[in-house]
């Protein structure tokens, strides 16, 4: 199961790896970087300490009949939320989750003396 996306994202990718979808049950919607660079706990703050979900899923975030909920404890009055929001919500326009298996595709070019465990010691877990 992974994640359709519009034309602006970023695939994940680490210096080894790269895929262009998620995983939407085991990715952390707030925590985790899948639109973008930045997680949205940091660029969305916001609306992230209004969240009755800090810790869910892409997936517990998607219903198949509402889109995207974010699960918020409270209506937004202040204008710097609202812009948020929107901002947030825009982003997932051309988004919608799909059952197709995740891709990943190896880019490191092999290096003389290079092994299993320095590319795994190298990953940033």
């Amino acid at each position: 199961m992974g994640v359709v996306f519009g034309e602006e994202y970023k695939p994940r990718e680490t210096s080894f790896l790269q895929t262009s979808s998620i995983r939407p049950i085991t990715t952390r919607f707030w925590h985790d970087c899948w639109i973008g660079e930045t997680p949205f706990v940091r660029r969305f703050h916001l609306l992230y300490r209004y969240s009755s979900m800090k810790d869910g899923s892409v997936r517990d975030h998607y219903s198949e009949t509402n889109g995207w909920e974010l699960h918020l404890r409270r209506s937004l009055f202040r204008e710097n939320e609202r812009s948020q929001l929107d901002l947030l919500m825009g982003l997932f326009v051309d988004y919608a989750l799909n059952d197709e298996e995740d891709e990943w595709e190896w880019v490191k070019e092999k290096q003389k003396g290079e092994n299993v465990v320095i590319v795994y010691c190298s990953f940033n877990f």
